[in-house]
Protein backbone atom coordinates (compact mmCIF):
# COMPACT_ATOMS: atom_id res chain seq x y z
CA UNK A 1 0.00 0.00 0.00
CA UNK A 2 2.74 2.60 0.70
CA UNK A 3 4.13 2.12 -2.82
CA UNK A 4 0.88 3.60 -4.14
CA UNK A 5 1.23 6.82 -2.16
CA UNK A 6 4.65 7.79 -3.55
CA UNK A 7 3.59 8.31 -7.21
CA UNK A 8 0.23 9.69 -6.12
CA UNK A 9 1.96 12.29 -3.94
CA UNK A 10 4.39 13.12 -6.75
CA UNK A 11 1.61 13.73 -9.29
CA UNK A 12 -0.49 15.75 -6.82
CA UNK A 13 2.55 17.88 -5.97
CA UNK A 14 3.48 18.39 -9.62
CA UNK A 15 -0.11 19.24 -10.50
CA UNK A 16 -0.40 21.75 -7.68
CA UNK A 17 2.88 23.41 -8.62
CA UNK A 18 1.62 23.87 -12.17
CA UNK A 19 -2.08 24.58 -11.63
CA UNK A 20 -2.06 26.89 -8.58
CA UNK A 21 0.06 29.70 -10.14
CA UNK A 22 -1.98 29.50 -13.36
CA UNK A 23 -5.20 29.77 -11.36
CA UNK A 24 -3.97 32.79 -9.36
CA UNK A 25 -2.81 34.51 -12.57
CA UNK A 26 -6.20 33.88 -14.16
CA UNK A 27 -8.03 35.25 -11.10
CA UNK A 28 -5.86 38.38 -11.12
CA UNK A 29 -6.50 39.00 -14.82
CA UNK A 30 -10.26 38.46 -14.48
CA UNK A 31 -10.41 40.88 -11.53
CA UNK A 32 -8.60 43.53 -13.59
CA UNK A 33 -10.95 43.04 -16.54
CA UNK A 34 -14.00 43.32 -14.25
CA UNK A 35 -12.62 46.57 -12.85
CA UNK A 36 -12.16 47.88 -16.41
CA UNK A 37 -15.70 46.85 -17.26
CA UNK A 38 -17.14 48.68 -14.23
CA UNK A 39 -15.18 51.83 -15.09
CA UNK A 40 -16.46 51.74 -18.66
CA UNK A 41 -20.05 51.29 -17.40
CA UNK A 42 -19.63 54.39 -15.22
CA UNK A 43 -18.45 56.33 -18.26
CA UNK A 44 -14.97 57.11 -16.96
CA UNK A 45 -12.22 57.87 -19.44
CA UNK A 46 -9.65 55.12 -19.63
CA UNK A 47 -5.99 55.53 -20.37
CA UNK A 48 -5.14 53.98 -23.78
CA UNK A 49 -1.91 52.56 -22.34
CA UNK A 50 -3.95 50.66 -19.74
CA UNK A 51 -6.22 49.22 -22.41
CA UNK A 52 -3.18 48.27 -24.48
CA UNK A 53 -1.67 46.51 -21.47
CA UNK A 54 -4.70 44.25 -21.11
CA UNK A 55 -4.75 43.53 -24.84
CA UNK A 56 -1.17 42.36 -25.32
CA UNK A 57 0.53 39.20 -24.03
CA UNK A 58 1.90 39.34 -20.50
CA UNK A 59 5.42 38.32 -21.54
CA UNK A 60 7.43 39.46 -24.53
CA UNK A 61 9.11 36.91 -26.79
CA UNK A 62 12.49 37.57 -25.16
CA UNK A 63 11.03 37.11 -21.64
CA UNK A 64 9.30 33.86 -22.68
CA UNK A 65 12.54 32.51 -24.13
CA UNK A 66 14.45 33.52 -21.00
CA UNK A 67 11.87 31.71 -18.85
CA UNK A 68 12.35 28.46 -20.84
CA UNK A 69 16.12 28.83 -20.58
CA UNK A 70 15.87 29.36 -16.80
CA UNK A 71 13.75 26.20 -16.47
CA UNK A 72 16.29 24.28 -18.57
CA UNK A 73 19.18 25.35 -16.36
CA UNK A 74 17.22 24.66 -13.16
CA UNK A 75 16.19 21.16 -14.32
CA UNK A 76 19.76 20.30 -15.37
CA UNK A 77 21.09 21.51 -12.02
CA UNK A 78 18.54 19.47 -10.07
CA UNK A 79 19.26 16.40 -12.20
CA UNK A 80 23.01 16.78 -11.63
CA UNK A 81 22.45 17.15 -7.89
CA UNK A 82 20.23 14.06 -7.71
CA UNK A 83 22.72 12.05 -9.78
CA UNK A 84 25.54 13.13 -7.46
CA UNK A 85 23.49 12.10 -4.43
CA UNK A 86 22.81 8.75 -6.07
CA UNK A 87 26.49 8.06 -6.69
CA UNK A 88 27.33 9.06 -3.11
CA UNK A 89 24.68 7.07 -1.27
CA UNK A 90 22.60 5.09 -3.81
CA UNK A 91 22.96 1.47 -4.75
CA UNK A 92 22.68 -0.29 -8.10
CA UNK A 93 22.14 -4.03 -8.38
CA UNK A 94 22.83 -6.16 -11.44
CA UNK A 95 20.67 -9.26 -11.50
CA UNK A 96 21.65 -12.61 -13.00
CA UNK A 97 19.51 -11.97 -16.08
CA UNK A 98 21.43 -8.73 -16.79
CA UNK A 99 18.72 -6.36 -15.58
CA UNK A 100 20.04 -3.37 -13.65
CA UNK A 101 17.98 -2.09 -10.72
CA UNK A 102 18.62 1.41 -9.42
CA UNK A 103 17.80 2.46 -5.90
CA UNK A 104 17.90 6.08 -4.92
CA UNK A 105 17.31 9.27 -6.86
CA UNK A 106 18.83 8.30 -10.24
CA UNK A 107 15.46 7.66 -11.97
CA UNK A 108 14.24 11.08 -10.78
CA UNK A 109 17.44 12.63 -12.16
CA UNK A 110 16.80 10.98 -15.52
CA UNK A 111 13.24 12.33 -15.52
CA UNK A 112 14.49 15.85 -14.75
CA UNK A 113 17.06 15.57 -17.52
CA UNK A 114 14.30 14.63 -19.99
CA UNK A 115 12.27 17.64 -18.81
CA UNK A 116 15.34 19.84 -19.31
CA UNK A 117 15.65 18.57 -22.88
CA UNK A 118 12.02 19.52 -23.51
CA UNK A 119 12.56 22.97 -21.99
CA UNK A 120 15.62 23.43 -24.21
CA UNK A 121 13.51 22.65 -27.28
CA UNK A 122 10.89 25.17 -26.15
CA UNK A 123 13.64 27.75 -25.58
CA UNK A 124 14.95 27.16 -29.10
CA UNK A 125 11.45 27.59 -30.53
CA UNK A 126 10.55 30.73 -28.55
CA UNK A 127 13.81 32.67 -28.69
CA UNK A 128 13.55 35.70 -30.93
CA UNK A 129 15.66 35.67 -34.05
CA UNK A 130 18.50 38.18 -33.96
CA UNK A 131 17.59 41.52 -35.44
CA UNK A 132 13.88 40.81 -35.85
CA UNK A 133 10.94 42.42 -34.10
CA UNK A 134 10.64 45.05 -31.39
CA UNK A 135 12.18 42.77 -28.74
CA UNK A 136 15.58 42.58 -30.42
CA UNK A 137 18.44 44.43 -28.84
Amino acid sequence: MPEFFVPMFAFVFLGSVIIVPLWFNHRHRVAGLKLLEKSMERGETLDPALLDRFGRPVLSARERARRWLNLTILSCSLAAGLAAIHFMVGESRIHANGRVEFDGPLPAAAFLLCMAAGFAVLWAVHRPKSGSGPDSE
